[in-house]
């Protein structure tokens, strides 16, 4: 079980989220209630698609694992599970570095500001969300895999709002996957419920007043 349990915590992780939120936005065939075609981020360039993937994945998910590996190497780390306080703090302030870098890049790539404001509050959304586990890390562990997960809710909940056609198991599904995940969070005895549950309230919530307000 702990097997199943390790795979699910290595596919859903964190890192991986942001890219992953991007791509559900672009990729999700939809048609806008407006019907202004590129209200629909589906029909943008694959190009442009392409471009922003990219962007992403470099600097949320190559960069920050290879700064992982420097760490371990220099034994500022002792495990890449991250296990106590002091080791989350690094790690963490370094992803909120890396997502500052997205959105100041965003604004470089996007003179015509064609980047849909949504994609930009989500990457800011999820910075807000890890400072906020920073903030807490001296008082408790909080799950950052469900507050990933989460956050992908959210981001999808207020975007799907504006778009009809669309396939209806989309939320549904990614509610299931943050239930999967946080049970295998437990089995690993990675977290308390609390840890998981405060996670995922405040990837939601960063996420879904910051896309909705800002």
């Amino acid at each position: 079980m702990k097997i199943v349990a390790n795979i699910i915590s290595v596919l859903f992780h964190p890192l991986f989220i942001p890219t992953v939120g991007v791509y559900l936005l672009f990729s999700t065939p939809t048609e806008s209630i407006s019907y202004i075609k590129t209200d629909s981020f589906y029909f943008f360039e694959d190009e442009f698609k392409i471009r922003l993937y990219s962007l992403m994945a470099v600097l949320t998910i190559a960069a920050p694992f290879l700064s992982m590996i420097v760490l371990k190497t220099g034994r500022v780390i002792s495990s890449y599970k991250l296990e106590n306080a002091e080791e989350r703090t690094i790690p963490l302030i370094m992803m909120i570095v890396y997502l500052g870098i997205v959105t100041v890049q965003m604004y470089i790539m996007d003179p015509g500001n064609i980047i849909p404001w949504l994609v930009k509050t989500y990457v800011i959304s999820v910075a807000l969300s890890v400072f906020v586990i920073l903030i807490l890390n001296r008082y408790t562990k909080v799950s950052w895999h469900t507050a990933g997960i989460a956050s992908l809710i959210a981001l999808m909940y207020v975007y799907l709002k504006y778009q009809i056609n669309y396939n209806e198991w989309i939320i549904p599904s990614l509610c299931i996957i943050l239930g999967i995940v946080a049970t295998s969070r437990l089995i690993l005895n990675q977290h308390k419920e609390s840890e998981l549950y405060l996670g995922a309230l405040i990837g939601f919530g960063s996420t879904y007043l910051l896309t909705t307000y800002l």
